[in-house]
């Protein structure tokens, strides 16, 4: 070979070595960019809070929506991945940036909400005002005692619902009547006073026959009935088990 063929071939190889250089410092800047991906576990509506951490996980995400108009909603995951069990990819990074972001999500999207709208849907010649009270108290109750029998004392019923004694056992007895509810009375030690403690426990399938009376002449009737469901539908799950046992 002659000199011009040997240095020739030198600045070949010289300019396959800058492109192959010039390849990784792409393909490396390509990886700065790459956002740094966790997965996070959903939390599954469908589920009892105990359920939802037997797995062993210890903490869970609910999806907020937040859209142009500042709108806040608490995004149901069943109705966005193909199960409530569904894992979801996140940029970290995004969250950081907006971590500081302050905002209230407010309750105008739920059937439990305190919303005059809602409240005024009800049967006033079925459910009075307090009665209408205890009634959607009852249903936060069930589900922030996870879906198990509750106490609630007189006394609270008052502080939290401003219904006297009285009038509160009127309005539970008319609940038993109706068959929403039962009670059972449990003796336990308090500060070494014998004391006897009235347990709730909720019947979902009542208070679903009873929905139309409820609710009698309200266009919106289905809705109502489609929200309820998926609030109660941890404890009809465990009815329809226990029935089948």
């Amino acid at each position: 070979m002659t000199n011009f063929e040997f240095s020739l071939i030198d600045e070949l190889d010289c300019i396959e070595k800058q492109e192959d250089k010039l390849k990784r410092s792409s393909w490396d800047d390509e990886k700065d960019n790459i956002p740094d991906y966790h997965k996070i576990e959903l939390y599954d509506y469908n589920k009892t809070h105990e359920e939802n951490f037997k797995s062993g996980s210890d903490k869970k995400y609910i999806l907020i929506a937040v859209e142009g108009n500042k709108h806040f909603t608490v995004t149901n995951s069943e109705f966005i991945f193909p199960t409530p069990q569904s894992k979801c990819l996140v940029d970290i990074s995004k969250v950081e940036e907006f971590s500081n972001l302050e905002f209230i999500p407010m309750d105008y999207d739920t059937i439990f909400g305190t919303r005059f709208t809602t409240f005024i849907k009800y049967n006033s010649n079925f459910f009075l005002c307090d009665e209408r009270i205890i009634f959607e108290a009852l249903l936060i109750k069930l589900k922030s005692f996870d879906y198990k029998p509750f106490y609630w004392s007189k006394e609270m019923i008052f502080k939290e619902a401003g219904i006297k004694k009285d009038r509160a056992t009127k309005i539970i007895e008319r609940f038993k009547e109706l068959g929403i509810l039962s009670t059972e009375i449990k003796k336990s030690i308090i500060n070494s006073r014998p004391q006897q403690i009235t347990y709730y426990t909720l019947h979902p399938e009542k208070i679903l026959e009873l929905l139309p009376k409820i609710f009698e002449g309200r266009d919106n009737l289905k809705s109502i009935e489609n929200e309820l469901n998926t609030y109660l539908k941890p404890i009809l799950k465990k009815s329809a088990y226990n029935t089948l046992l």
